[in-house]
C-alpha cells in the first residue's frame, strides 16, 4: 500500500491542492516513505517467496536467517539470491530439519560426487563358485 502511494506521488499532491482538511506532504515525507520501502523490502520478498504451494515450514529458518543478514551494503543482490547463497549446515543440532525434497537433493549431490567403485566384480564371482566351468565367449558357441 505504501508502495503505491509512492508510486502515486504525483496523484496524491493533486488531490491534496484542493483540500485544506488533509495533512501536506513535502519531499522529507516522501523521502522517508522511500527509506521504509527499501528496509521492508526483503521482508516482502520473503513473504512472497514463503506463500508459494511448494514451500515447507523448513524454510522459515534460513529465511529468517537471511533477513537477519540483509545490510546496506549488499542491497543490490536480491533477496532470492541471498537465500540461494545461505549454506545449509549438516550438523543437525544447529541446523533446520530440512524437507524432503531437499534432503533427497542433498543425497543425490552427494551420491553423484562420489566416485564410482564396483563393489565386486561379477564375472570374477562367476568364475570363483564353479570350479573348472569356462564362462569365455568361445565356450557358448
Amino acid at each position: 500500500m505504501l508502495e503505491r502511494f509512492v508510486e502515486n506521488r504525483s496523484v496524491v499532491k493533486a488531490f491534496l491542492i484542493d483540500r485544506s482538511d488533509y495533512p501536506k506532504f513535502n519531499s522529507g515525507d516522501f523521502s522517508m516513505m522511500m527509506k521504509i520501502l527499501h528496509a521492508l523490502k526483503p521482508i516482502k520478498e520473503a513473504t512472497t517467496m514463503l506463500q508459494g504451494r511448494s514451500v515447507t515450514i523448513s524454510a522459515v529458518i534460513p529465511t529468517i536467517f537471511v533477513i537477519r543478514q540483509t545490510d546496506d551494503n549488499s542491497s543490490q543482490m536480491s533477496f532470492f539470491e541471498k537465500y540461494r547463497s545461505v549454506q545449509i549446515s549438516e550438523d543437525p543440532i544447529s541446523s533446520p530439519p530440512l524437507d524432503d525434497k531437499l534432503r533427497l537433493r542433498l543425497e543425490v549431490d552427494k551420491y553423484l560426487g562420489e566416485s564410482a567403485q564396483p563393489l565386486a566384480d561379477p564375472i570374477q564371482y562367476w568364475a570363483n563358485t564353479v570350479p573348472g566351468a569356462d564362462y569365455s565367449l568361445n565356450s557358448f558357441q
